[in-house]
């Protein structure tokens, strides 16, 4: 395992047995996702979250609060409807943004940074 990742940041440990993993099986999942969340791959600064199914406990991972919130405030069993048009909206804004800043001429109408065309306002 590399060092280069930095040790592990666990908060209470004591919250592990809660998913059913031990400390080591913790630091395999840190160190697997380089120290990373894995949603955004932003570095982690605080403990992370346990990332586990709420149907049947498995734990898929780690996760920072935002990610964890933010899947969260999707449902819990949503089973791929929301998250799906979540990703597919994003995606989409995501290509729109790319061929704007290449001076794509089919970018989306009003810019491609989502700011309004204030010209003509009072």
């Amino acid at each position: 395992m590399t060092s280069d990742v930095g040790e592990p940041i666990y908060g209470n440990t004591s919250r592990l047995a809660r998913y059913g993993i031990t400390v080591e099986e913790y630091r395999g999942l840190w160190f697997r996702q380089g120290g990373r969340c894995g949603v955004c791959r932003r570095q982690f600064t605080k403990p992370p979250s346990v990332d586990h199914d709420h149907l049947t406990g498995r734990v898929r991972g780690l996760l920072c609060k935002s990610c964890n919130g933010a899947i969260a405030n999707f449902g819990r069993y949503d089973f791929g409807g929301r998250f799906a048009a979540a990703a597919a909206r994003v995606r989409a804004n995501a290509d729109l943004e790319q061929r704007s800043s290449d001076g794509d001429p089919t970018r989306a109408p009003g810019g491609s940074s989502g700011t309004r065309n204030t010209q003509g306002s009072t």
